[in-house]
């Protein structure tokens, strides 16, 4: 990768995401977990993918996997 993290292209809240105001808020652990039985495996195995994929391609975006995980607090 040119990066040294991934970049984050999609998020499930329906929030609006804001740019946290103070340092506190990066310093929060993160860690990426798998998802097991969600039914959003079933699509993305079944035509998602696959569309999502040709998708980031004709943005010409480059990519090296797309993977469905989950993003939540270090020990959660």
């Amino acid at each position: 990768l040119e990066s040294p993290s991934p970049v984050l292209v999609a998020r499930t809240s329906t929030s609006l995401w804001a740019l946290p105001k103070c340092l506190k808020a990066f310093l929060v652990r993160k860690q990426l977990y798998p998802v097991f039985e969600h039914k959003l495996n079933d699509v993305w195995d079944g035509d998602l993918a696959r569309k999502v994929h040709a998708c980031l391609n004709e943005m010409g975006i480059k990519w090296t996997s797309t993977n469905i995980v989950r993003i939540g607090k270090v020990g959660e």
